[in-house]
């Protein structure tokens, strides 16, 4: 009987941000293969969780500290102080018992707590990149260092990620893999966006996705504040997603309330199963992000049909290399997205749905579980 080959993915949150869905699809397919043992461990749980694939053991820090920070005070002090730090180091030293010999891949750089442990364990390690040099900036010299010189590979999910990461002398292997779309069922019930003929009706500009400052949501804002200035009535902006205990939304629903732009913005909120049933409605799908890798949601409006508009920054460019997909314009300009808007309105025609299709379909789930299957096995 051949041994299997361990993966125990780490990921610091279980919610419904790019990189953690689209570890969870990963992981789940991985783990339909006999030849992998899959592991999962969360350090703040979500309900990502309850969608693994019963053959994935699924391990959480948070109950491991909950359930150990009930011994009375006495072991706590022999175990581990009561730190939670220390406490950690226990729950990483029962993993790696568990599991000797794995291979951990870390599913963000923002898991710095891991570094020291798999150093001087000498754990062979992988970092899956999803993030943009500019967000390396907060990091200590020591982390950067670990970065450089102890992963075996780092696995990027655009070029733009690896072109950020290659300037600071990497020992391991940098290897780029592009995410695949993995809600092919979903947009295959709808059919591909209709286009309205010049002046029909209202253009829907649609975003989605967390609000946060990196992800530029106050544009937002000033590009509605900059429709009404221009008493421009044609389009109307939407955002998908967002979280209502978010403190930055709001802000800016409040700002909107106040300021009279509610006829221009609609918040649609999280759309759990009809995710792709709202996007479907989008004219224009916007990405705002100052820094963005390579965004799922752009495969996934491309995949209806819907064009591209985003800014010069990280991986949006790599998809959007034809006129005929979308559009990169200058960042945070109001007046060139204005004026694209104004020319997209008169003549919607400029962008075939089926081929804005065609090319989300080269970021197939198959041909991504594929690639990230070969760097696995090597």
């Amino acid at each position: 009987m051949i041994a299997k080959k361990t993966f125990v993915f780490f990921s610091p949150y279980l919610g419904h941000s790019g990189s953690e869905v689209l570890l969870c699809n990963l992981i789940n397919e991985i783990s339909k293969i006999d030849e992998f043992e899959i592991v999962l461990v969360g350090f703040t749980d979500g309900d990502l969780v309850t969608h693994l694939n019963t053959n994935i053991t699924y391990f959480s820090f948070t109950q491991f500290y909950r359930k150990y920070h009930s011994f009375n005070k006495r072991i706590q002090r022999k175990l581990f102080s009561g730190n939670k730090h220390n406490c950690q180091h226990w729950f990483l030293l029962k993993i790696k018992h568990d599991y000797p010999g794995a291979t951990w891949i870390l599913n963000t750089l923002n898991l710095s707590n891991l570094f020291e442990f798999i150093q001087s364990e000498k754990i062979a390690s992988y970092i899956w990149i999803h993030e943009m040099a500019p967000q390396f900036e907060w990091r200590t010299i020591p982390e950067i260092q670990f970065l450089k010189t102890v992963p075996e590979k780092l696995i990027c999910v655009s070029e733009a990620v690896a072109s950020s990461i290659r300037p600071l002398g990497i020992r391991g292997e940098v290897k780029v893999i592009y995410p695949g779309i993995f809600s092919e069922e979903e947009i295959t019930k709808q059919s591909l966006k209709k286009i309205k003929n010049a002046g029909e009706s209202v253009i829907n500009i649609g975003m989605s996705g967390r609000v946060d400052v990196n992800k530029n949501s106050l544009f937002f804002l000033n590009f509605a504040r900059y429709l009404k200035q221009e008493n421009e009535t044609r389009f109307k902006l939407t955002w998908l997603g967002g979280d209502d205990s978010n403190g930055l939304l709001y802000y800016i629903r409040t700002i909107i309330k106040a300021e009279g732009l509610s006829s221009l913005v609609e918040f649609a909120g999280f759309q759990k199963k009809d995710y792709v049933d709202s996007m479907a409605n989008f004219d224009v799908f916007l990405l705002p992000s100052y820094y963005d890798s390579f965004p799922l949601v752009m495969l996934e409006a491309s995949s209806l049909g819907i064009p591209i508009v985003g800014w010069d920054s990280g991986g949006i460019k790599e998809f959007v290399d034809d006129n005929r997909i979308g559009k990169i314009l200058m960042n945070n300009s109001n007046e060139e997205l204005h004026l694209f808007l104004k020319g997209y309105i008169n003549n919607p025609h400029q962008f075939e749905p089926g081929i804005i299709k065609s090319r989300s379909s080269f970021f197939s789930k198959e041909r991504f579980i594929k690639n990230f299957l070969k760097v696995l096995a090597e």
